[in-house]
Order: structure tokens, then sequence, then C-alpha cells
């Protein structure tokens, strides 16, 4: 029954491992390329916390998207947009560009972590839930863990990076939108609790 199920999900999980080099690789590069543009700590900091702004916009709007578009072009719009900022990254330096661009970066990978998960929670049960899900983690950390390595291939003026986060996104984009998983329902729109 694991076994099946695993099987099932493969592409998920295929999916979470390339996102996850993409998204470590923004970490590690960025703010090396901002030290080097001669940028102080404290606006490389202020720069890269932005993508803490997006996170808590998707979490507030990402479902809603889902909800809106559906899973699959959920998937693939948010990480379009993010071939889009690794391809804006690489022509420009400018730390308030930078911070717009983690906060799109911050709202669409999130976006994307809630539509794999909750597919996930969809395709799985309370049977196997649990393995399911301790396997997507080891995908992504195993795919975080991997980007350092990638970067030091190279340096951080170096443009194939970006070209790098992009082919590992569009791998990620391929796999989803040609998988053949089951799409989840989709739930009605909730109203808004009531506060009496």
């Amino acid at each position: 029954m694991t076994t099946n199920i695993l099987t099932r999900v493969r592409p998920i999980l295929i999916t979470v491992f390339a996102v996850a080099i993409s998204i470590n690789l923004f970490f590690v590069m960025l703010p090396i390329r901002l030290k080097e543009g001669g940028y102080s700590a404290t606006d490389i900091g202020m720069a890269m916390s932005m993508f803490a702004v997006g996170s808590i916009m998707a979490g507030i709007f990402g479902t809603k998207v889902v909800i809106r578009s559906g899973h699959i072009r959920a998937f693939c719009t948010m990480a379009a947009a993010l071939v889009i900022v690794a391809v804006i990254h690489r022509y420009t330096n400018d730390i308030w560009i930078t911070g717009i661009l983690r906060i799109i970066a911050g709202f669409c990978f999130i976006t994307n972590f809630i539509t794999l998960e909750s597919w996930l929670n969809v395709l799985s049960d309370k049977s196997n839930r649990g393995k399911v899900f301790g396997i997507y983690q080891i995908c992504f950390a195993v795919g975080f863990g991997a980007a350092p390595f990638l970067f030091s291939l190279s340096n951080e003026q170096d443009p194939r990076l970006f070209g790098l986060i992009g082919v590992f996104l569009c791998i990620a984009l391929i796999i989803m939108s040609m998988s053949r998983l089951p799409l989840p329902e989709m739930p009605k729109r909730s109203s808004a609790m009531s506060l009496k």
C-alpha cells in the first residue's frame, strides 16, 4: 500500500526536490551578489527579509489562488513567475528591485508549497499520510542541501546560476503539468467567520 501511494505521488516528490534546489540557490546567491555590489549588511538583510512578506501574503491569498484556478494552473503560474524573477535577477543588482522580487518569490514559492501539500493531503489517507509527508520533507531537505554544492561549482557573478534556477523550476513545471495525478476536488468558497 505504501509503495503504491509513493508511486502515485512520485511526481510531487521529484517536483519538491527541484523547487527546493531553486529556492536555496536564491537564498545563497542573492546576499553574496548584493554584498559584491557594495550594499550594506542592513540593506541586504532588509531586501532578503521581503521574502517573509511574500510568504505572509501567500498564507493569506495563496489558497484563494488555488481555489480560483485549480491546483495545476496555480502551480504552473507560480513556477513560471519564479522563472521570470530569476531572469530579472540576472539583469539587475538593484537593492529595491531585489526587495520587490523577493516579495514575489516568497508569494510564489509558498503558494507552490500550499498547492503541492494540499495535493499530497488529498492523495494520501490516514494510514499513510505520515510516511508520505515524511518522504516529502526528506526530498525537500535533500534538494535544499544540494543547492550550495551547485553554487560552489561557479561564482556569484556567473549568470548561468540564474539559468540553473530556471532549469530546475521548468523541470518541476513540466513534471507537474504532464503528470497523470488526479486533480483534487476544489472546496466550495467559504464565507467569513462571524464574530458573534
